[in-house]
């Protein structure tokens, strides 16, 4: 099954507490990448070594980092194994834990566990074809692509992609698109939630404000300035969050070319 991923930047961690598993599965995975470069061709692999759960937990509460896939040996101390795999999943939740053993017993390896799975150190080069393609047919199901909500009896509906921002006034929000303008009862906070959830990238810079940042042009000073002419306030409370975001989103923008 060829890979569907719809993300250009695929970060995949390694986490074990012995530094030499960690090297070997860089290097089974660096190797495994290279031999199948042509089944994803737009596809850019960056691997991550950790030796701790609570190193994984750091990295993905730094300026908004991800991972897709995080390969975690299963044998970690008491509370760095299967028991912090709730807290990463509560962090990113997209991704595809990975459990690494050196023994399974009966069938359980390549089980599925939610939507994580079990598998035998040596047996990581068979798997990891197997775990990106999921990780892809994964990412397709449960990217939204529409919002969808109701206003007033009246069932609406907007491709999420076509959306610039949101602004909340009083209990409404109103959400400003290509073709016009509608509004909502949902608040930001929910709004955010739902809209990222497809592979535009919202952006809460203002209490009042919500943004896509496909249709920035650029930030200057406390304002963003949208490729509509459109200029949306930056409030001191969501300055620092707002920049690190845009500069993640730019930065990733740069990986896909």
């Amino acid at each position: 099954m060829e890979c569907d991923l719809k993300e250009k930047v695929c970060r995949i961690g390694i986490c074990d507490k012995n530094a030499l598993e960690i090297q070997n599965g860089i290097n089974i995975l660096n190797q495994w990448l290279s031999e199948n470069r042509e089944k994803y061709p737009n596809l850019r692999f960056k691997i991550y070594g950790f030796s701790t759960g609570a190193e994984v937990c750091e990295y993905l509460d730094d300026a908004g980092n991800t991972l897709q896939i995080l390969f975690q040996d299963i044998k970690m101390k008491k509370d760095e194994g299967i028991q912090t795999a709730q807290e990463i999943a509560d962090k990113n939740k997209k991704v595809i834990l990975v459990f690494l053993t050196d023994y399974i017993q009966g069938n359980l390896e390549g089980e599925m566990w939610g939507q994580n799975f079990f598998c035998v150190k040596r047996n990581l080069h068979e798997w990891m074809p197997k775990i990106i393609d999921y990780l892809g047919h994964f990412q397709k199901q449960q990217e939204r692509k529409n919002f969808e909500w109701e206003w007033r009896q009246m069932k609406k509906s907007l491709p999420i992609k076509n959306i610039l921002y949101c602004e909340r006034d009083m209990r409404v929000t109103h959400i400003y698109h290509k073709n016009g303008k509608e509004r909502c009862g949902f608040k930001l906070s929910e709004m955010e939630e739902i809209l990222n959830q497809s592979r535009e990238v919202f952006c809460r810079c203002h209490n009042s404000f919500l943004v896509n940042l496909y249709h920035v042009e650029s930030i200057k000073g406390n304002n963003l300035y949208m490729k509509d002419e459109k200029i949306i306030p930056i409030s001191r409370s969501h300055k620092k969050e707002t920049l690190e975001k845009y500069n993640i989103w730019l930065r990733d923008r740069s990986e896909e070319r």
